[in-house]
C-alpha cells in the first residue's frame, strides 16, 4: 500500500521525496544545530555578563584616605570606630602613645559579613556588620 500522494515528504533544497526516516533524521540534525547555537550563545552571554559585572567594582578603586576628626586623640577615634562595629587596624608613624597621637588618616577596608538572625529569629542571613578600618597615627 503506497502512501497518499499528498502526504509525501519533500526535501526543500533538492525537491526529492523523503522517507519518514529521512525526515526524522533531518529534523534531529536541525535540532542538534539549534541546540549547539543556543549553548554557544548562552556561554557568550554569561562571559559578557561576568566581565561587565566584575569591571564595575574594579573601576571604582580604593577609597581616598579621610582626615581624622580634629581635636580628638587617636584613642578616642579608634574607640568610636570600634563602637560602630568596625575592626580597626592602627598604623603607627612614630612611638607616641595613642592618647597623645594625632590621627593622620582613616581608610575604609573590606566589609565584615556575618550571619545574624532575622527579625523573627527563625532564619540566619548574611549581613554586613561593619568594615575593616585602617587608622594612620603619628
Amino acid at each position: 500500500m503506497s502512501p497518499h500522494p499528498d502526504s509525501t515528504l519533500v526535501d526543500r533544497q533538492s525537491g526529492s521525496a523523503l522517507s519518514a526516516n529521512a525526515n526524522t533524521q533531518k529534523r534531529a540534525n536541525t535540532m542538534k544545530n539549534l541546540t549547539a547555537v543556543t549553548a554557544v550563545t548562552a556561554i557568550a552571554a554569561g562571559f559578557t555578563a561576568a566581565f561587565i559585572g566584575l569591571a564595575g567594582p574594579a573601576a571604582a578603586g580604593p577609597l581616598p584616605p579621610k582626615a581624622g576628626p580634629s581635636g580628638t586623640s587617636a584613642a578616642d577615634t579608634i574607640a568610636a570606630l570600634e563602637a560602630d562595629g568596625n575592626r580597626v587596624i592602627v598604623n603607627r608613624q612614630g612611638a607616641t602613645a595613642l592618647d597623645n597621637a594625632e590621627v593622620v588618616s582613616v581608610r575604609q577596608g573590606q566589609p565584615i559579613r556575618e550571619y545574624v538572625w532575622d527579625a523573627q529569629g527563625d532564619d540566619r542571613i548574611l549581613q554586613t556588620t561593619g568594615n575593616v578600618v585602617f587608622v594612620d597615627v603619628k
